[in-house]
């Protein structure tokens, strides 16, 4: 079992990779997917959109995953037996810190669960909101072992190339993808990164 966590901030873009990336490895690679949507509001939008696919969807409420960690582990603890999946896929909220439970996911899901630490960076208001939300946005990107570059198709190459630099100075050992999260093809690309944890 593989378990992404996705973070992102608000407006990045997360609920429409999840969604897409989770279509793409149950339609073209024939794999079982749990989603853990957090969501920020009162009603499920993120969940229900999910449940379109063929897959357990978990929703978590709060505004934050941290505050729900319990359930999360109870939930991935679970998973191997009662829902035997290939991929988990958490999708944080878009004020969460990874760095605040990544290890405690780690520590305590199954011990046979591989996971990998996505942060979404939003192209096209990255350097907006740098300066306003540095502290999280460098804690979202610093934990990240791959970072996605999302609305690269509504960016120019030299922006495009700012957030590049930008983020690959925040994280040079991370690997970096560009992609829009509307394409299809970039999508296939990036579940076969997943695929390869």
């Amino acid at each position: 079992m593989q378990l992404a966590l996705i973070s992102g901030f608000l407006g990045s873009g997360k609920t429409t990779l999840v969604t897409a990336l989770a279509k793409n490895l149950v339609e073209k690679h024939r794999q079982k997917v749990l989603l853990i949507v957090n969501d920020v509001g009162e009603i499920g939008v993120d969940g229900q959109l999910m449940k379109q696919f063929d897959t357990q969807v978990y929703e978590l409420y709060g505004g934050c995953i941290c505050g729900h960690l319990p359930n999360l582990i109870h939930i991935l603890q679970e998973a191997p037996e009662k829902y035997p999946v290939d991929h988990v896929l958490v999708e944080a909220s878009g004020i969460a810190k990874p760095s605040n439970f990544v290890h405690t996911i780690i520590k305590y899901g199954p011990e046979t669960m591989k996971t990998k630490v996505l942060a979404l960076a939003d192209a096209q208001r990255w350097l907006e909101l740098y300066e306003v939300l540095e502290p999280l946005l460098e804690s979202q990107i610093k934990s990240a072992e791959l970072i996605i570059i999302n609305k690269i198709d509504t960016v120019t190459s030299q922006e495009l190339e700012q957030v590049t630099k930008a983020v690959s100075d925040l994280n040079p050992e991370a690997q970096i993808i560009k992609l829009s999260a509307y394409n299809q093809d970039d999508i296939a690309g990036l579940a076969e990164v997943i695929n390869h944890v």
